[in-house]
């Protein structure tokens, strides 16, 4: 294996000490863990609300990722247990998940087995003691080469990818008329997927983004809240709003971006017609910074 695989972590991130500290360990002690075949890693996972031991291993023999509740055993099925083919891998600043700062969070994402068209997403929430993050690093840089293996891309940039945006929205309820919800939204690629609280292992539904062509829309203004919009897809409306003007403008920006940047296609219209959605996209604003005041558009 290529020891110079590369640990890509896009945005808030991890900095450069973890590169150095992995070009250091591949120096002075050889072959490093992570670029190992089989990894076993000690982590506490976030479970039934509270942080747990648990031992993560990552195999590129199996192509899979397993949970364990003690330390790892040849005879331990395991608890859970995840494709890497389908597995993301993002590092996240706890803050970002209401947690407390100065740790960093290891978020893996795989669809649900279903036969759903867009399966509900799991979520499984990673860190390591308070002020080191030596082993999530090592665990991530494992996962991103052990998945490249698995599907024969060796070194590419975009074996994983970091959440499009996330943050708290209000959710206007399908079943009972003028009820509105506090929900964690998480936008990933072209789904918007929505949660009770941000470290919920699992989504309470999804909404797909699609083109224009294919009867998506994005309407300014929802149910005469200030701040909000509406996802018109063919199935149904989704009525949601921010509170706050600034949050809003991020939101739509984080949209526009998606459309633009499509990095988890998961249904048959993400690359039909993206080239005209695109062209008609930059006309509608050709400053990436402001976004019209009456944006419709998807």
């Amino acid at each position: 294996p290529d020891s110079s695989f590369s640990l890509q972590v896009s945005g808030k991130r991890l900095g450069e000490k973890h590169r150095s500290r992995a070009k250091s360990m591949s120096s002075l002690f050889g072959l490093p863990t992570y670029l190992r075949d089989e990894v076993q890693v000690q982590l506490l996972r976030y479970h039934e609300g509270v942080w747990q031991r648990f031992t993560v291993q990552v195999s590129t023999k199996t192509g899979l990722l397993t949970c364990f509740r003690r330390d790892w055993d040849e005879t331990d099925q395991g608890m859970d247990t995840f494709s890497l083919r389908s597995l993301n891998a993002d590092v996240l600043d706890s803050s970002r998940l209401g947690q407390d700062q100065g740790t960093s969070v290891l978020l893996l994402t795989a669809p649900e087995v279903s036969d759903k068209a867009i399966p509900r997403q799991r979520n499984i929430f990673l860190r390591d003691s308070k002020y080191n993050s030596q082993r999530l690093v090592e665990l991530y840089v494992a996962i991103r080469r052990a998945k490249a293996i698995v599907l024969g891309k060796p070194d590419s940039e975009d074996i994983t990818h970091a959440m499009s945006y996330m943050g708290w929205m209000w959710k206007k309820g399908n079943q009972v008329p003028h009820s509105w919800k506090k929900r964690w939204f998480v936008l990933d690629g072209r789904v918007l997927y929505y949660y009770n609280s941000p470290m919920d292992a699992l989504s309470l539904g999804e909404i797909p983004l699609g083109s224009s062509a294919k009867g998506f829309y994005l309407l300014d203004g929802a149910a005469r809240h200030a701040h909000s919009f509406t996802l018109v897809t063919p199935s149904r409306e989704y009525h949601l709003h921010t509170g706050q003007c600034g949050s809003s403008q991020l939101w739509l920006r984080a949209w526009l971006w998606s459309l633009n940047n499509v990095l988890n296609p998961t249904s048959d219209d993400t690359r039909e017609g993206q080239a005209e959605e695109d062209s008609r996209t930059r006309r509608r604003s050709s400053d990436p910074e402001e976004v019209p005041a009456n944006w419709v558009l998807i």
